[in-house]
């Protein structure tokens, strides 16, 4: 008897991949045809079949083992999740990857939908409290005086609230609905629709957040402590994780629409503590921390956290990495340290490259810390390069393209080419009206730059309409302890005091000193520069005693932060001098 041996080829384990549409609450997903998608270690292109269906195998991995998808793409889409990118997946025989994806078409539409709701909204509870106002007036049961603060306050939070729709309607626009529990589906659905109480309500109806989170702890205590339940236990955990996170970033969206900032960053904080590999949740508890409350202590903690995480998860040289370094470095910004400002600016810019569509944004700031240090010719370098490179991969109307006029429009100031200085600052607070809306902090700051340029050329009109136009849009944003403000207040303050009205300008130039001191301490330059254009102010009055006095605390200021053979430092130190000498000599 012969015997044949019959080989037996045993295909490699292929991963399943699975595309979709985004589900909404009246609209199924559906499997999305044409998909292209690249695998970081598969050579090919692959690209999804009818039903969404595509898989592939790689040579000599096994289940369990981690892979990354690099790239997805298609025409007219955009995806869902922007964090799929990079992110290890464990290679599965059984478990399908999933991929979410929106029409661009519909993503607008229902970002316009919960736009016009919540406009809608907005107004409607607006009017309905001043009513309400006008008629505890006209039953006198409050005063006028009360009446007029009340009535300009709910205006003031009425604008604050529409300018977070955009960025709110955006990111329920993105939320997909698949595998959410009914009063989840149901949550969203009234937000969505502005029914912010209704919405809160149902949050509420969940339980007690601390309730919550303890037994959220618990059940993650006991996934560690009992081994043969650990992967159930280990799956309800993670339900339970982004039941409550969800909830926190609702209750951060109602308490931001109520304006309540401390409140709405309190759960933003809440979420980001519950699981810090998050990168993204602490990020934005950052952002918010920072744009809003000016607490860049607390807002560098939390960058750092997710910088942190960052690296871990995606690598060093990741676009997560890059914007971490970014933000790291807008921090020292703020905080008055340029060196390590640069340090991390450079570090981002490294990652990006040139041609990244977000690197002009980082060659605006090296150049600012350039202008900042002296050195014209190196930050419009840095600027012209912001500039071509924004109008290339961004267009001609793009806010980084803004700021790179605005910034060149100050080095011809500093040259006291006031007339080209205006006509870029012009460029730049057209693009932003027109790109951002014209309640923006960044037309404020256009505006804020105008007046300076107006006040150079002895337009004394122009200039306070501009600085009051810069004021009206900061205070309506962040309220009125912010630095953009104080930025303002010495503005007016210094306009008051060239028109000769001393005593109206030391009262600007105190405001901006006070607010700078709340935000950053006394130590800090922006306070040195206070105490600098008030000891000017007290200088063209002819009282030396006091223009020394905050003189002198300025260069104690300008030398412990800058050191003392900075240009800015000597010329204060010469100053400070001659001041002595005039004192001595009874001038």
């Amino acid at each position: 008897m012969v015997c044949f041996a019959i080989a037996l080829t045993v295909g490699a384990q292929q991963q399943g991949v699975n595309v979709r549409t985004l589900e909404k609450a009246n609209r199924p997903s559906q499997g999305l045809e044409g998909v292209t998608v690249n695998i970081l270690e598969y050579p090919n292109t692959l690209v999804s079949k009818k039903g969404g269906k595509l898989s592939f195998s790689i040579s000599g991995k096994k289940q369990g083992d981690s892979f990354k998808v690099s790239r997805v793409q298609k025409k007219g889409y955009t995806l869902a999740d922007k964090l799929l990118i990079g992110r290890k997946y464990s290679y599965s025989a059984t478990v399908p990857i999933e991929i979410v994806m929106v029409s661009d078409k519909q993503l607008a539409q229902d970002k316009k939908l919960v736009e016009d709701k919540a406009y809608a909204k907005a107004k409607k509870t607006y009017e309905t409290r001043i009513a309400e106002l006008e008629r505890k007036l006209n039953e006198k049961t409050i005063s006028e005086q009360a009446f007029y603060a009340e009535r300009e306050r709910l205006s003031d939070d009425y604008d604050s609230y529409v300018k977070l729709i955009g960025d709110m309607a955006e990111r329920y626009a993105m939320t997909d609905y698949k595998g959410l529990s009914d009063i989840n589906r149901e949550i969203l659905q009234c937000i969505e629709n502005a029914e912010l109480e209704r919405a809160d309500s149902l949050i509420n109806s969940k339980g007690d957040f601390d309730k919550r989170e303890q037994e959220l702890r618990s059940q993650m205590e006991l996934n560690q402590a009992t081994a043969e339940f650990l992967a159930q236990s280990q799956h309800d955990a993670e339900v339970k994780l982004n039941d409550l996170a969800e909830d926190y970033y609702n209750k951060f969206t109602i308490l931001s629409a109520k304006y309540q900032n401390d409140s709405a960053a309190y759960y933003l904080m809440r979420r980001a503590a519950l699981d810090t590999t998050k990168v993204q949740w602490q990020n934005e508890a950052a952002g918010f921390i920072r744009d809003y409350l000016a607490d860049y202590e607390l807002a560098l903690d939390y960058f750092q956290l997710g910088l942190n995480q960052a690296i871990v998860q995606y690598g060093e040289q990741s676009e997560w990495a890059a914007w971490s370094f970014y933000d790291i470095g807008e921090i020292y910004y703020f905080q008055g340290d340029l060196a390590l400002a640069m340090e991390f600016f450079q570090k981002s810019l490294s990652i990006f490259g040139t041609e990244h569509p977000d690197v002009p944004l980082v060659y605006n700031r090296i150049g600012n810390i350039h202008l900042g240090q002296g050195n014209e010719a190196l930050a419009m370098e840095c600027y012209q390069k912001a500039l071509t490179i924004g109008e290339r991969l961004l267009g001609t109307e793009h806010p980084y393209v803004a700021g790179a006029y605005n910034n060149i429009a100050e080095v011809y100031y500093n040259n006291g080419d006031f007339a080209q200085a205006l006509e870029y600052s012009q460029k730049s607070l057209s693009i932003r009206e027109k790109f951002l809306g014209t309640e923006d902090p960044e037309v404020a700051a256009s505006y804020d730059n105008i007046g300076i340029l107006y006040s150079s050329l002895g337009d004394f009109t122009k200039a306070m309409d501009c600085y009051q136009k810069a004021l009206a849009i900061t205070e309506q944003v962040f309220g009125t302890i912010h630095p953009d403000i104080a930025l303002t207040y010495d503005h007016i303050g210094t306009l008051y005091s060239r028109q000769g009205d001393f005593a109206k300008g030391l009262e600007y130039l105190k405001k901006a000193l006070d607010i700078r001191e709340r935000v950053y301490g006394t130590e800090h330059l922006s306070v040195g520069k206070s105490y600098s254009n008030i000891g000017r102010n007290y200088y063209e009055q002819g009282d030396i005693i006091h223009a020394l006095e905050y003189y002198k605390k300025s260069l104690d200021i300008f030398e412990q932060t800058l050191g003392s053979d900075d240009h800015l430092t000597q010329q204060l130190k010469t100053l400070v001098d001659l001041l002595n000498l005039k004192k001595l000599m009874g001038i």
